[in-house]
Formats: structure tokens, sequence, C-alpha cells
């Protein structure tokens, strides 16, 4: 189906061959790295304001590396590559997740809560928004087991006062998480099947008007057919009736010389005007009672050669 394309920012051309679902998620994800590169170097110079020499480095490693990874997805959005961009995203965050939560092992140990739970719902929506399935399901796979495996380990250097408020933290961010992931997916699946009706909807469409474009062109070809035979029959009596010109209405004719009035009023002998008003041409000659009136010697010469 060629359908004109739909307006794309200027800095994105070179995904402008692809679908128009590609082409949309590389604009909103283009212009999300955008906004987050001076998110991301305002938190990077508060995490530099810490005095906490423990704390300072994990969250200057996490701040470097997204920023990195924003940079290098913006510039490989501009060459078209879409889905490498998404997988780079992925995989960092999942990485800097895993590093993170390593990193806040102490202050686990102090608070009993992961303190990286937000950055998981943050790559399991950002999965289900860019990525497609599989990435989803491995995301949600590793996030759950991040946090069942930060529970476990937890449970052994978290203070007994602390182990509800742990189990308690545990299981609110299993349940929202399972719930997100639940989510995610289900509208991941409506998505895909409208997509899918929509995609069948128009093939149909595209069949019928194939068939229909078919119907029209034999029917045209029958039209200009039958046209071009009316043309030939137009063509053949526009010929013949300009060659037979008819006499018609009443011709004033004298009784006596046969001679005919016409319009003028001037009188013009029969043959004259007949050739006048119409394409007949005369030769003249005798019929056999006019011959032998004229020429009687002639029919006495024709019954002497009758005899002998």
């Amino acid at each position: 189906m060629n359908t004109q394309q739909t307006p794309i920012d200027p800095r994105l051309q070179a995904n402008a061959r692809s679908p128009y679902v590609i082409r949309m998620k590389a604009t909103i994800l283009y212009w999300l790295q955008v906004l987050l590169l001076p998110v991301m170097l305002l938190v990077l110079i508060l995490n530099l304001m810490r005095t906490n020499p423990s704390e300072i480095w994990p969250m200057l490693v996490v701040d470097l590396v997204f920023i990195l990874c924003l940079a290098i997805g913006l510039g490989m959005l501009r060459k078209g590559r879409f889905a490498a961009t998404v997988m780079l995203h992925i995989l960092s965050q999942c990485a800097l997740t895993l590093f993170g939560t390593l990193a806040k092992l102490p202050i686990l140990e102090i608070t009993g809560y992961n303190h990286f739970t937000a950055e998981m719902f943050c790559v399991i929506i950002f999965a289900s928004i860019f990525g497609n399935r599989r990435q989803l399901l491995g995301v949600a796979a590793f996030m759950l087991s991040l946090t069942g495996g930060t529970y476990l380990y937890g449970r052994t250097i978290v203070a007994d006062t602390l182990q509800l408020h742990l189990q308690s933290a545990s299981l609110n961010a299993g349940a929202a998480m399972v719930a997100t992931i639940f989510l995610a997916y289900v509208n991941e699946r409506i998505t895909r099947t409208g997509l899918r009706v929509v995609r069948q909807e128009l093939q149909r469409n595209q069949e019928l008007n194939r068939t229909l474009e078919l119907r029209v062109a034999e029917r045209t070809r029958e039209l200009t057919v039958k046209n071009e035979e009316r043309k030939d029959l137009i063509t053949r009596l526009e010929k013949t009736l300009a060659e037979v010109k008819l006499l018609s209405g009443l011709l004033p004719i004298c009784s006596s010389c046969k001679k005919i009035r016409d319009d003028d009023g001037y009188w013009k002998q029969i043959e004259t005007y007949i050739s006048t008003h119409s394409e007949a041409q005369f030769s003249h000659s005798l019929c056999p009672q006019c011959l032998h009136h004229l020429y009687p010697e002639l029919k006495d010469a024709q019954e002497r050669l009758q005899a002998t």
C-alpha cells in the first residue's frame, strides 16, 4: 500500500523507510534521551557534592555509564539503528541495576530496602514500550531473579528487627513488578493483535482494490472497443452521407419542357438541376420510342435485318 509518509524529525531521516510504529518509537526514544541527558548531568553534579566516598563512587559509575549510553544512543538513532539502540539501553540498564544493587548491599543491611527497585521498574517499562516480547520477558525474568536473590541474601545480613521490613518491601516490590510485567505483556499482546488485524484488513482491502481495478480495466477495454466500433460506424456513416445528397421537398417542374425552377426563381434543365444538387452525372442517350420517332429509317433498316 503506497501511502503518504508520516512526517519525521529531520534528525531521524535514516529511519524514514522504517514502518510507522518504528518511526514513532524512534522519535519518542530520541527525545527521551535528549531530555534525560541534562537531567543525568544534574544528578552527576549532585552526586559529586556528596561527602561520603562509599556512596559516591558507585553512583558516579552508574551516572557516567548512563550518560555515555544516552550519547551513544542518540548517534545510533541518527543512523537509523533503532533496534540496536534499544538493545544497548536494555543491556546497559540491566547491568547498571545489578551493579547498583550490589553496591547498595551495605545500605540494604542498614535499611532492609533495595534502593534500585525503581530502576527495575524503569527497565521493565522501557522494554515493554520500545522492545519486543522476548526482550520484555528476558528483562522481567532478570529483574524478578535479582529481586528474589537480593531478598535471600538480605535475610543473611539484615538484623532481625528489620527482617519484617525486608520481607514486606521485597513482597511489595515483587507483587508490583509482577503486575507491571503482566500489564506490559498484555498491552504488548493487544497492540500486536490490533496491528495484525489492521494488517489483515489492509490486505483484504488491497485484494478488493486489485479485483476492482481488474474489473474496471476489463470494462474500460470493452468500452474502448465499443467506442472504437461506434466511431468507425459513425465515420462510415458520415462518409456515406457526404457522398450522397438527397433531393427532397416539392420541385416546381414545367409541364411542357420539364424545366425545374430553382430557389432563385430561374428555370433550369432537369439534368442541370439534379447535377447541381446531387452527385449524379448524366450521359445522354435515346430510348427505343424516341429513337424510332426521330430516326424512322433506322427502324426500317432494323426490320430488314431481322427479316434476312
